[in-house]
């Protein structure tokens, strides 16, 4: 019944019907698009969560190495993330999108907690000590 009326109207507006439609395949593109929805919320919430963890820590002072010592920190952790097939980007020593999206695929890959930091478990995941 719905094949028919498809056609139907397929013919009314004088387009030629191309390949079925059914009920399948549209209720698979809604589930790809939910799916999708779903992902991209997530990954949202995840940035924003990072970003209140990095100005509280801004604002209570919370620094525990150099400015140095943080980008050879970030570069190490770049380099470990390349070599096991995570692009972090260009090994640069910031802590950038795609070094933050790098980590949270490495994270989910080892099933650690996703945080998109650099933290003590990610840090020995990767074999590189805290500077």
């Amino acid at each position: 019944m719905e094949r028919g009326l498809a056609v139907v109207f397929a013919i009314v507006l004088g387009v030629a019907p191309t390949a079925p439609v059914t009920a399948d395949t549209l209720g698979q593109k809604v589930k790809i698009g939910v799916q999708s929805t779903k992902d991209a919320a997530v990954r949202v919430g995840d940035r924003i969560g990072d970003k209140a963890k990095d100005l509280k820590d801004r604002m209570l002072g919370r620094t525990s190495e150099g400015p140095g010592a943080r980008h050879q920190d970030v570069r190490a952790a770049q380099q470990a993330l390349k070599d096991k097939g995570h692009d972090p980007g260009m090994i640069d020593g910031r802590m950038g999108v795609r070094t933050r999206a790098a980590v949270n695929d490495y994270q989910r890959a080892e099933g650690l907690t996703v945080t998109g930091r650099l933290d003590d478990d990610t840090r020995a995941g990767l074999g590189v000590p805290k500077i």
